[in-house]
Parts: C-alpha cells; sequence; structure tokens
C-alpha cells in the first residue's frame, strides 16, 4: 500500500507491514511512532480535535483520490463475525458494516 492509517490505539506498529517503502503511515492512535526505513511517519496527538482534517480525508475518499483497502464488507447483522475479524488484528484492509 502507498499508505495506512492507524486510528485504534497500539496498532501503529501493526500498520508497518502493510506499506511500501516511499509510502506515509498517518496515526492517530495515540501511539509513538517509531520510524521504519523508508516510509514516512506523521503522528496528530490522540487528543487533539481532528474533525476538520477527518471531513478532509473522507472527501479525498469518495473523490478518489485517496483509496481505502476494504478487508470485507458485513451486512449489520453479522456484526459480532466483523468484530471477530478486526479482533483478530490481521486484517488488511478495513472491515465494513452495511445498513441495508
Amino acid at each position: 500500500m502507498d499508505a495506512s492509517i492507524a486510528i485504534q490505539p497500539g496498532t501503529s506498529a501493526d500498520s508497518l507491514p502493510v506499506v511500501r517503502d516511499g509510502g506515509q503511515l498517518v496515526s492517530i492512535s495515540g501511539d509513538p511512532i517509531a520510524t521504519a526505513s523508508g516510509i514516512r511517519m506523521t503522528g496528530l496527538s490522540y487528543a487533539e480535535d481532528v474533525q476538520a482534517e477527518t471531513v478532509l480525508l473522507l472527501r479525498d475518499i469518495v473523490a478518489g483520490r485517496v483509496h481505502v483497502e476494504r478487508e470485507h464488507v458485513f451486512p449489520f447483522e453479522q456484526a459480532p463475525a466483523a468484530l471477530a475479524t478486526v479482533q483478530t488484528r490481521r486484517a488488511r484492509g478495513k472491515v465494513v458494516l452495511t445498513l441495508k
């Protein structure tokens, strides 16, 4: 991947292996940022108000300027299975619940 976003505390280090050399990791998880060869690291304080930046990021995703890798899409009724997938900490993309 070109980039990864670590949101949940304790996930920054786990996100590094999926980012290619020359890519970027953005952490809003509050984790300490460790350097990695060839990966640019950006961290935002966990206590900061990141609403404006998050809105801009979501607009970039919707516009196709940023690609978000989806691991799996679950219907809302299968939320326990989605949670179990996330808890393995092996998902290579986002796990999504739909409300259809």
